[in-house]
């Protein structure tokens, strides 16, 4: 399950960053990608499943690179 998650993560992220990219940095789209992945965030980090917590934690980064592109 985590090469598959990742896999899925990184293909998230590469359509959420080149989004903001050609929104300019929407900041109405930023909060609502970020909202989605600390959302993601929540649910993974209370599961016992082997991976969660990766998945959790790789959905905070890729939104903390968000943010920064956002402010950027």
């Amino acid at each position: 399950m985590p090469p598959w998650s990742l896999v899925v993560f990184a293909a998230a992220a590469a359509l959420l960053l080149f989004a903001n990219h050609h929104l300019h940095g929407n900041i109405d789209y930023a909060g609502a990608a970020v909202w989605g992945l600390v959302a993601v965030y929540v649910k993974q980090s209370g599961w016992d499943v082997p991976g969660a917590d990766v998945a959790a934690w790789v959905a905070i980064a890729i939104a903390a690179v968000l943010v920064v592109q956002t402010f950027w």
